[in-house]
């Protein structure tokens, strides 16, 4: 696979962002910023408000990462299953639409920081912190291939997975 030229970088900047805002990771017209190294260009926004901090980020190894924080609530992050695979899923078809991994199959990855702060709903107005005293982070390395071109058309399911997985391993090491 061939690296991505850093003398793209500018031009990836746009394809970023427009990507971004055509996925709903960023509002149109939100202010973004570019962090760009010799290794890498991303499309970042930063928490404003009620807006969450976003970015996606390609790498010239073309490793490509799509973060957004989850929902503030009661002095948490609001760990909502189906809103977490509603997002992952629109994270998986971002990537697909950029079509920069220039690979046939991908290896997906993904994780929760601060697992923590994270609070889930126990009743009307009131929010418990199941993962209290738990402050490493949790992941899923990105270890099995999957077909790019079932990316978009595979999103949902590819999600769900994904996330029934992450909060097994997030609950298993409570």
């Amino acid at each position: 696979m061939t690296p991505l030229p850093a003398s793209s970088f500018s031009d990836l900047r746009r394809q970023l962002a427009r990507a971004g805002q055509d996925h709903g990771l960023f509002d149109d017209g939100e202010a973004l910023q570019f962090p760009t190294t010799e290794r890498a260009v991303a499309a970042h926004a930063a928490r404003d408000g009620r807006r969450l901090e976003a970015g996606v980020r390609i790498e010239r190894s073309r490793n490509l990462s799509v973060w957004e924080s989850l929902p503030q609530q009661i002095g948490g992050s609001l760990l909502d299953e189906n809103q977490l695979r509603v997002r992952v899923a629109r994270d998986l078809r971002l990537g697909a639409a950029l079509n920069l991994v220039g690979a046939e199959d991908v290896a997906i990855g993904i994780g929760l920081d601060r697992p923590d702060s994270l609070v889930t709903p126990s009743g009307p107005g009131s929010v418990t912190f199941p993962f209290s005293g738990r402050s490493e982070a949790i992941h899923l390395d990105p270890t099995e291939a999957v077909p790019t071109r079932a990316l978009a058309a595979g999103a949902d399911d590819l999600a769900k997975e994904l996330v029934a997985r992450l909060l097994l391993r997030l609950r298993e090491r409570s």
